[in-house]
C-alpha cells in the first residue's frame, strides 16, 4: 500500500473505504448483546427449520470461518474487479460497445426503459416462498402482540410503475407481481399493510419523478412524501399524534445540484451509457437537537440535522468527482449516517414525546427514516445483524413495529441460517 500503487489502481477506493468507517470507540458484538433465546415462541415456529439457539450456536463458529472465506473472496473480487488495473476505463469500453449494439440488457441485470431509467430483472416469487415470508412476519406479529405491540407491513413498490408497463420492455419484469402475492396472502392472514404504490396512485403522482433515473431508490423529495403518508398512518390508526407540518415541502430548504451523482445502477453501466443525474438536499427550516446512537461502532453524535444524521462533509467532497471517481466512490444516497442498528433520540418533540418506533428495513427507507424522527422522541432502525430482533425488542421496548421493504431487496433463500428478511428471529 503505496502512493505508486495507488497511482497505479487510478482511484482511492481502498483509503475511501478505511475513512468511511467513523468511530467513536470499539466496535460492539451485537449478538452478545442481543442474544437468541433458547425456546422458539409462536404456532408457526417450524418456519425457522431450526432452534434459534442451536443455529446461533452453528452459526457463531460458521460465521468466523465464512468472514475469512468472505474476507478472501473480497480481495480476490476487489483485485478482479473495482481494482483491477485500468478497470474503470475497460467498463467504459464495453459499456460504449454495448451501446453501439443497442444491447439493452447490461451487467447485473440491468436493463433500460425507454424513458431512460433504469432498473433491474429478478425471479419471481413461488407461492411456496410467499408462504415462507407470510409465516415469517405472522410468527412474528403472534409474539409482538403478546407484548402489546401493534405490527405494520409497508411496501415500498418498485421502479416500475404497476399502473402502467408500457415504458418495460425486453425482459420479464417480477417486481410488482411479487409485490402483490405477498400483500394478498398477508392480507388474507389479518395483517395490517400499507401499499405505497396504492398512495402514489391515489394522489396521482408522477410515478418516475419519485425515482432517481440511475438508482433505484425514491429521491428525497418522495421520501418526504413516504413519511407524511406514514405519519398520516400511524396518527389514524395507531394513536399517534404527528404533525402534518413536518412532512410538508415548506418546512425545507430544497438545494438542488445540477448533475451531480450516479446512482447505484449508474455505476454498473458507467458513463459511457447515461449521465449524472441532480440531487435535491432537504434541509429542515425548523429547529433540530438529535443524538445519534450507532452500536456496532460505538458512534454517538448529538447535534443538528445536518450534523447528526447527514454526513454533509462528505456530500460537500462529491464535487470534486471526476467522471471516474463516481464510479467507485461514496454517492450522494449514502450520505446519510446509520448502520444496521441504529437509535435516533428528539432533544425537541413537539408531539409523541415519550414514543418510540422500530423499523424494520434496508436503504430505500433511509430518507423517510429521518423525516420520520422529526417528530417523535425516539425511532430504532434495524437491518440485518448478527443478534436476536425479539431479544432486541424486549430490551428497547417499542411502542410500534413496522417493516418496510423494497420489493426488490427480499431474496427469498435458505431460512436455517440468520438474514433471510423474513426471519424475525
Amino acid at each position: 500500500r503505496n502512493g505508486l500503487v495507488y497511482f497505479l489502481l487510478q482511484n482511492d477506493l481502498m483509503v475511501q473505504r478505511e475513512s468511511n468507517t467513523e468511530e467513536d470507540g470499539n466496535d460492539i458484538d451485537l449478538a452478545e448483546v442481543y442474544p437468541f433465546e433458547d425456546k422458539e415462541e409462536g404456532e408457526n415456529a417450524e418456519y425457522t427449520k431450526a432452534e434459534p439457539a442451536a443455529v446461533h450456536r452453528e452459526s457463531r463458529l460458521f460465521a468466523a470461518y465464512e468472514a475469512q472465506i468472505r474476507r478472501l473472496k473480497e480481495k480476490i473480487g476487489a483485485y478482479t474487479g473495482d481494482l483491477f488495473l485500468f478497470q474503470q476505463p475497460c467498463a467504459m469500453a464495453h459499456n460504449f460497445m454495448e451501446s453501439l449494439l443497442d444491447w439493452n440488457l447490461v451487467s447485473q441485470n440491468i436493463i433500460f426503459m425507454s424513458n431512460g431509467y433504469m432498473t433491474e430483472v429478478g425471479k419471481k416469487f413461488t407461492e411456496s416462498e410467499i408462504k415462507e415470508m407470510a409465516d415469517g412476519l405472522e410468527d412474528f406479529q403472534q409474539f409482538l402482540s403478546a407484548r402489546g405491540i401493534p405490527l405494520l407491513y409497508a411496501n415500498a413498490g418498485s421502479k416500475v410503475c404497476p399502473y402502467d408497463t408500457r415504458l418495460f420492455q425486453g425482459a420479464p419484469e417480477y417486481s410488482n407481481e411479487n409485490a402483490d402475492g405477498l400483500l394478498t396472502e398477508l392480507r388474507k392472514r389479518g395483517m395490517d399493510v400499507l401499499d405505497f404504490r396504492e398512495e402514489m396512485q391515489k394522489e396521482g403522482l408522477p410515478w418516475y419523478e419519485y425515482y432517481y433515473r440511475t438508482d433505484h431508490h425514491w429521491t428525497t423529495g418522495a421520501g418526504l412524501w413516504a413519511a407524511g403518508v406514514l405519519a398520516k398512518k400511524l396518527n389514524a390508526e395507531y394513536g399517534f399524534s404527528f404533525d402534518p407540518s413536518f412532512f410538508s415541502p415548506d418546512a425545507y430548504e430544497v438545494d438542488r445540484y445540477e448533475n451531480y451523482w450516479l446512482g447505484y445502477y449508474g455505476r454498473k453501466v458507467t458513463t459511457a451509457r447515461t449521465a449524472l443525474e441532480n440531487y435535491d438536499l432537504l434541509l429542515p427550516r425548523y429547529a433540530t437537537d438529535y443524538t445519534l446512537y450507532v452500536p456496532e461502532n460505538n458512534l454517538r453524535l448529538r447535534g443538528t440535522y445536518s450534523e447528526v444524521l447527514f454526513n454533509r462533509e462528505r456530500f460537500d467532497q462529491i464535487a470534486s468527482y471526476n467522471a471516474f471517481d463516481h464510479l467507485n466512490k461514496t454517492d450522494a444516497y449514502g450520505c446519510l449516517r446509520g448502520g444496521s442498528v441504529m437509535s435516533i433520540h428528539n432533544h425537541r418533540p413537539t408531539h409523541n414525546e415519550g414514543k418510540k418506533i422500530l423499523l424494520i428495513r434496508e436503504s430505500f427507507s433511509a430518507y423517510l427514516l429521518t423525516f420520520l424522527a422529526s417528530d417523535i422522541e425516539d425511532i430504532d432502525a434495524v437491518s440485518t445483524f448478527s443478534g436476536s430482533i425479539r431479544t432486541y425488542i424486549e430490551k428497547t421496548e417499542p411502542d410500534m413495529v413496522i417493516v418496510l421493504y423494497y420489493i426488490n431487496s427480499i431474496l427469498p433463500g435458505d431460512w436455517s441460517t440468520l438474514g433471510h428478511k423474513f426471519d424475525f428471529r
